[in-house]
């Protein structure tokens, strides 16, 4: 698995969010937003696989990805069975969603760190970075 990391920036000494080669499984079903997402990851390096269905997440599961970012209702329903399929396969994830209790997440998966929409890119990056690093 790809290490994620945040590196210096000598030119204004804030870190920069490196995802470098990083392989990020994106589940978003609004087309903006995971469009916007992808952008945001791919300008730092990572590999990003967008899929907007529960099933089509589960299917390339296989693949193989460093992490990934989880809207909770999805166009065939809520991530969960992915959620689950990705903790038993020990890839971390991040919960991106306007629709659900945060603290509840945090329960039903300790560890996963659940941010509400809209959230500002670089705070989900760096949730992606942290469980990546770990």
């Amino acid at each position: 698995m790809q290490a994620l990391r945040v590196t210096e920036d000598a030119s204004d000494g804030a870190p920069p969010l490196e995802l470098e080669g990083a392989r990020i499984l994106l589940a978003e079903d609004e087309f903006l937003i995971a469009l916007g997402l992808q952008m945001e990851f791919e300008e730092r390096g990572a590999l990003v696989t967008v899929v907007d269905s529960v099933a089509a997440g589960l299917e390339l599961l296989h693949q193989g990805f460093d992490a990934a970012v989880l809207d909770v209702r999805l166009a065939d329903g809520d991530v969960y069975p992915l959620a689950d399929a990705l903790r038993a396969a020990g890839i971390g994830f991040v919960f991106h969603s306007g629709h659900a209790d945060a603290g509840e997440l945090r329960e039903r998966y300790p560890g996963a760190d659940a941010l509400s929409k809209p959230v500002w890119p670089t705070a989900l990056l760096k949730a992606v970075v942290a469980i990546g690093a770990g």
